[in-house]
């Protein structure tokens, strides 16, 4: 399937900005603790942490869900046939489509909302909060899509198409 291919492209790029926002977010933290000790609190950095950890929360979703990384319990489940268990991850995967689909959704409305009101956060400066608004349905969106081709795999796998455990 090649637009899984690209679907997995797009994952591991909102991975890596996410990993990008983490450092980010360490340097500003450090520089922020410094600088209150000489001149005072960095301005809008509380702000911009607080945004990019929307950022770390939300884009490696689906990089997550492509390498099935995700908190399974296994008590159970290991113990059933392998087609079993391929039948039971579609259907886990076709509820988590419908759960991040609403809330994709649900997060894309509100995120147009704040972009047409230009929302901000008050502080020592005003700084623009709709952005961040946008990696929550971009994030949960791309996290829906790869639901989607893991239920598709796993229904490859329960009919004998394919081995077990999907994607590499």
């Amino acid at each position: 399937m090649k637009a899984a291919r690209v679907l997995d492209k797009v994952s591991g790029w909102l991975c890596a900005g996410a990993c990008v926002a983490i450092a980010v977010m360490m340097i500003l933290m450090v520089a922020d603790a410094v600088s209150r000790k000489f001149v005072g609190s960095i301005p809008g950095g509380y702000n911009t942490t607080v945004g990019l950890l929307t950022l770390v929360l939300f884009l490696p979703q689906g990089y997550a869900q492509m390498k099935r990384q995700h908190i399974a319990v296994d008590l159970i489940f290991g113990r059933l046939s392998d087609k079993t268990q391929a039948i039971l991850r579609a259907i886990g995967a076709i509820a988590g489509i419908a759960v991040f689909g609403v809330l994709t959704y649900a997060g894309a409305l509100k995120a147009w909302e704040a972009t047409l009101a230009g929302e901000e956060w008050m502080g020592a400066t005003f700084y623009p909060a709709w952005p961040f608004r946008w990696t929550i349905p971009v994030g949960l969106g791309v996290l829906t899509l790869q639901l989607a081709v893991t239920a598709i795999e796993e229904f490859r796998t329960a009919r004998g198409l394919k081995t077990a455990g999907g994607r590499p």
